[in-house]
């Protein structure tokens, strides 16, 4: 990576990157920033991994998806590079390397001052870490793809910790005492400042909102209570993050940043009736978390489920089958997506249902929720754009332009 974006010129180099990793929480901080940032009026990019409804969500420059001619053209620009590296020792870059170079074009095109960039996958390897960031942010930390980071807390902070460096402030939200250690050693050895999650900034309940404090001041009425605990937590990180960075908001840039900030997949509510939530929790911290929030905003009557290979889809399920409401598991299109049989079996062992399709699993929810009950659509990214579609046709809605922000 660190060849590719030398031969492109190093336009890595120059933004001042919000460089944000973690197992949970990762994507919305980072929406937040750039929101925020937007509502100041600075020139300031996101990068967002995965995407949920079409791949330029990925790219975005003040909220906006990158354009489809700009996308095809720095493509272009970016393949005579690529290809020469593939000549060398080093081998060609993967998709997702290539991906973010692009992204670090966009972003020197459009004289970003600053860039929300979140990892794709763990911290230490990840094409990202070629940046020196302003800020480094660790989001919540918990057991996800193991198989490439580690079977112990310990060892995945310790490979998400790997984008600190020498002197750059850290935001820390693991929300874990180990990972919370690892951070704190490695930003110690790094001499990186440290602002922590419950000392240094947190989300207070405050008449009926939510309020941010940071160190002795309280940002008040920055978020409807509705919004939950987990905005508000993600909500406070990024807002810390923006402080050390030397970014002072006003209190209503920061309510506005965050209102127009929420990005998709995340406790998404479609107006329907019965209420639809969509969220891409794809892992058991994630999904009891997200279970909590639902079960707070009023009851749920079913689950629409699905999910990706690599993320404890038997245990994920187990939890939800627990839950005495309607779950249904279904088979996704997406290629990481699990298998139809194995869907199947994991369903007959959890003793949920199991329909053939999304769009089946999405009229079942909806013929077996009582109006005033909520359906939660969780278990992967990957499933919220096809569920989204199944679910606009069936209260026969156009789904042309229905995913990109207007």
């Amino acid at each position: 990576m660190e060849r590719l974006v030398a031969d492109l010129g190093s336009p890595h180099v120059g933004p001042r990157f919000f460089h944000v990793a973690g197992t949970n929480g990762k994507g919305s901080v980072t929406s937040f920033i750039q929101s925020i940032l937007t509502e100041m009026g600075v020139s300031v990019g996101g990068y967002f991994s995965p995407y949920v409804y079409d791949f330029r969500e990925r790219i975005q420059h003040r909220r906006r998806w990158i354009e489809k001619e700009a996308f095809a053209r720095l493509t272009e620009a970016a393949v005579p590079a690529a290809r020469a590296l593939e000549e060398t020792e080093l081998g060609g870059p993967t998709e997702f390397e290539f991906k973010t170079a692009v992204g670090f074009l966009y972003w020197r095109e459009k004289a970003c001052e600053a860039v929300a960039l979140e990892v794709g996958l763990g911290g230490r390897l990840d094409a990202t870490n070629v940046v020196h960031p302003a800020v480094s942010i660790l989001t919540r930390i918990a057991l996800d793809h193991q198989e490439h980071l580690g079977d112990t807390i310990p060892a995945i902070a310790r490979e998400k910790a790997g984008i600190i460096k020498p002197g750059a402030p850290v935001i820390s939200a693991t929300g874990d005492p180990e990972a919370t250690a690892v951070v704190r050693e490695v930003a110690d050895r790094f001499g990186c400042p440290i602002l922590e999650l419950g000392s240094g900034f947190e989300p207070l309940e405050r008449d009926g909102a939510w309020t941010i404090r940071l160190g002795n001041v309280e940002l008040r009425d920055v978020l409807p209570m509705a919004a939950g605990r987990i905005a508000a937590t993600n909500a406070a990180v990024a807002v810390a993050a923006l402080d050390v960075a030397g970014y002072r908001p006003t209190p209503d840039q920061i309510r506005a940043g965050l209102a127009n900030g929420m990005p998709p997949g995340r406790m998404e509510r479609l107006g329907t009736a019965p209420p639809i939530v969509l969220d891409g929790a794809h892992n058991l911290d994630a999904i009891r978390a997200v279970i909590e929030e639902v079960s707070a905003a009023g009851p749920l009557g079913a689950v629409v489920w699905s999910a990706a290979t690599g993320h404890n889809a038997g245990q994920v399920l187990q939890t939800l089958a627990e839950l005495r409401v309607s779950v249904i598991a279904v088979p996704m299109s997406h290629p990481r997506a699990l298998g139809r049989e194995e869907v199947a079996e994991l369903a007959r062992t959890a003793g949920v249902d199991f329909a053939e399709s999304v769009a089946e699993g999405i009229a079942i929810a909806l013929r077996t929720a009582k109006k005033s009950e909520q359906i939660l659509v969780t278990g992967s990214f990957y499933l919220l754009a096809e569920a989204k579609r199944a679910i606009l046709e069936a209260a026969g809605l156009d789904t042309e332009g229905a995913f990109e922000p207007a």
